[in-house]
């Protein structure tokens, strides 16, 4: 079983000081992948990385070479804009030469999260379109640590808080970290 590897409180820190333009704070532990396609077709295998977005919001994973079935356990920590209800979780292959290629995505509804509880799962990788053949899963865990504002106004409302919502952040990360 593997252990999840949680985000420091300097991770945690970095998108709250966008607090001020009502952005919410996601967690995502990319965990593991599985059956992925073989994208690099001389030796049938894929480099994959995953790319967490919101918006202009965005965190990647690092690379792990020649593998259809990858394990990260690495952190990502992004914001999600005033506004916004999903995230985009899109896994590439990388390349040396040209554009990496798209291995799938899954888009996640923010609002099935409750702030502060992590959840852990499984996720089919759609394709772009019908043309894009993917194959595939990808586990993730999920917390949210402060959900978006849900308009323009109400973010400018939430004016000098950013300070506090960074302080609370460190804390509630301290003690999942204490309680693990």
């Amino acid at each position: 079983e593997l252990k999840l590897s949680r985000a420091d409180a300097n991770a945690m820190a970095r998108p709250a000081s966008i607090a001020k333009a009502g952005a919410g704070l996601v967690e995502i532990v990319a965990i593991a992948g599985r059956d992925l396609i073989a994208a690099d077709r001389n030796a049938a295998s894929s480099d994959p990385y995953m790319v967490a977005k919101s918006g202009d919001f965005l965190d990647k994973s690092p690379v792990v070479q020649a593998n259809l079935c990858p394990v990260w356990n690495h952190p990502l920590v992004i914001g999600i804009p005033a506004g916004r209800t999903d995230m985009e979780i899109e896994l590439f292959d990388k390349d040396k030469l040209g554009a990496d290629d798209s291995l799938g995505k899954v888009v996640c509804d923010i609002e099935s999260l409750s702030v502060g509880q992590l959840v852990d799962g499984w996720h089919v990788l759609q394709g772009m379109d019908e043309s894009h053949k993917v194959n595939g899963a990808v586990r993730l865990g999920m917390i949210i640590h402060r959900m978006p504002a849900k308009s323009q106004e109400e973010a400018e409302s939430w004016g000098n808080l950013t300070w506090k919502l960074s302080c609370l952040i460190k804390i509630n990360w301290a003690l999942m970290t204490l309680l693990e």
